[in-house]
């Protein structure tokens, strides 16, 4: 059963994975910091993962934070956060890997778990299909829910179709932000 709320990323927490619709930079950087705010106050390493070039602005919106060490708010690109090693960046085998490793990373350096943000616009940067989304969403539930971690994946809706957010949202057992409007058809759940 998917979790409905009307707004933003509170109340999200360990074993959480969420997808927010957002339409404006304003909704989703006040989700985003809302939910950082609650990682940095469980003592978790936060990662924001970006889509191409939008790395130094969420460098310096998430600054405002003052993350009580350097190490403990990071940004970096998609393919750098979640080390592509060559396979495919939807690879599922891959992605409970690298999960695995930063979250034991963020352990190993004294924090409680990992907070990860996900810009989802890197998806359109290497043409995922909708199951290859769905797919990817669904697997990212089922680790995040084994280890000290939370996840926000942040969908903004000028950077997808309806159907693509159906489906993101339909693969997340919570939702947040803006209703989607459509449901994926049953053959493609």
């Amino acid at each position: 059963m998917t979790e409905r709320a009307p707004s933003g990323a509170g109340g999200l927490g360990r074993g959480d994975h969420a997808c927010l619709v957002c339409e404006t930079d304003d909704e989703r950087w006040r989700a985003v910091l809302e939910f950082t705010r609650g990682g940095l106050a469980r003592g978790e390493r936060t990662l924001y993962v970006a889509r191409a070039g939008s790395d130094e602005e969420a460098r310096r919106r998430l600054d405002v934070l003052n993350s009580v060490r350097p190490d403990q708010m990071l940004v970096a690109p998609a393919d750098k956060a979640m080390g592509y090693r060559g396979g495919s960046p939807l690879d599922i085998a891959e992605r409970d890997g690298v999960w695995r490793e930063q979250v034991q990373a963020a352990l190993d350096d004294g924090f409680t778990g990992l907070s990860v943000i996900g810009d989802m616009a890197w998806l359109n940067e290497i043409d995922a299909t909708l199951a290859q989304i769905r797919d990817y969403e669904r697997r990212c539930s089922s680790i995040v829910g084994d280890l000290p971690a939370a996840a926000l994946c942040v969908y903004d809706r000028r950077c997808f179709d309806d159907r693509t957010l159906a489906h993101a949202g339909h693969a997340h057992p919570i939702r947040r932000g803006r209703e989607i409007g459509v449901s994926p058809p049953a053959d493609e759940i």
